[in-house]
């Protein structure tokens, strides 16, 4: 007798041959294409099974277990046939949403002739099999001497949106979605089944909705940060301009301009005029000395630079006849003390 069995690349095969008993004790032999098979590349076990361990296609052939004794012999005849693993071979593709418009997914694959009959393919979007129909084949035309398939044309032309299905397997086993709309949008693959593979899978492919970002938000909170600092800006120069700043203490009494690079000094701050000393004078005579000065030759010569016509300073260095007698008759400074 003589079986058949079918393998993939990469299999571990086993092929058994039990043998009754016989007297006396047979012989059992493997043959391979009429051949003895290569021990180096297959093993048998002590119940003369015959293990190939990783197939490839070189160990396809007609396997023959012979058991012969001087009373006779018999023989199991197995066909091994090692076929190539089946593959999808189109890269992913990913699609910007656009309504109404036509979207084609592809298939493409390779399977082994002999795995061919037992081909399925069926698509699946979000993990849920869209369970399509198989697009129409167009007819063939007959010319004058040659028999030619016309060029496909897309179901979407001749379908009626609002009858007729949207999504197609074409003869390629490709995927057309016609009259796009926001329900398509998703991931979709194919799964393809043989006689001996239960599912070969494709990469994801998808209908994406693309979102913009909102640069415009970005824009408007930079133009907002942009007035908020002119604000703060605005408001710190009014007050600036409102305190008299470059002034200190200046008594404006007639209201005009004045330079705000100079610096108006008031009798205003008595205290601190009186503690200021002059640096001519030493640290001995400093504790030596149990008066406090009223004025010292710095204070006056701060007093001197101003100009007279501001108004107080002026009248303060023309008028007071106290400063007057601080000054000696060949005009140096003569200090005087409170009593």
């Amino acid at each position: 007798p003589s079986m058949l069995a079918d393998q993939l690349v990469g299999a571990d095969i086993s092929l058994p041959c039990e043998v009754a008993e016989g007297k006396p004790a047979p012989t059992v032999l493997w043959y391979k294409d009429n051949l003895s098979v290569d021990l180096e590349t297959v093993n048998i076990d002590q119940d003369n099974t015959l293990k190939i361990t990783n197939a490839n296609k070189e160990h396809s052939g007609l396997y023959v277990c012979k058991a012969e004794n001087s009373e006779g012999s018999d023989s199991l005849a197995v066909e091994l046939n090692v076929r190539n693993h089946s593959v999808i071979v189109n890269d992913p593709v990913n699609v910007v949403f656009e309504k109404d418009s036509q979207v084609t997914f592809d298939c493409q694959h390779e399977v082994d002739s002999a795995l061919l009959g037992g081909l399925q393919i069926n698509w699946f979007k979000d993990g849920v099999n869209l369970d399509l129909i198989q697009a129409p084949e167009p007819p063939p035309v007959i010319g004058e001497n040659i028999l030619r398939i016309e060029e496909s044309v897309s179901p979407c032309d001749s379908a009626n949106p609002d009858e007729d299905p949207r999504l197609y397997m074409l003869t390629n086993a490709s995927l057309r979605i016609c009259a796009l709309n926001q329900s398509d949008i998703g991931e979709y693959y194919c799964v393809l089944t043989t006689d001996l593979e239960l599912s070969v899978t494709s990469e994801i492919s998808s209908v994406l909705l693309v979102t913009h970002f909102p640069w415009w938000i970005i824009i408007l909170v930079l133009l907002l940060l942009l007035i908020l600092v002119i604000l703060i800006c605005l408001v710190c120069y009014c007050k600036s301009r409102k305190v008299g700043k470059g002034y200190y203490g200046m008594d404006i009494e007639d209201g005009g301009r004045h330079n705000k690079s100079d610096i108006y000094y008031t009798t205003e701050d008595a205290e601190s005029i009186m503690n200021e000393m002059d640096n001519t004078y030493t640290n001995e005579s400093q504790y030596t000395q149990a008066k406090t000065p009223i004025f010292t030759p710095k204070t006056i010569r701060h007093l001197a630079r101003v100009d007279k016509s501001i108004g107080s300073i002026g009248s303060l260095l023309e008028d007071d006849d106290f400063l007057d007698k601080g000054y000696q008759e060949d005009g140096s400074f003569r200090e005087r003390y409170a009593e």
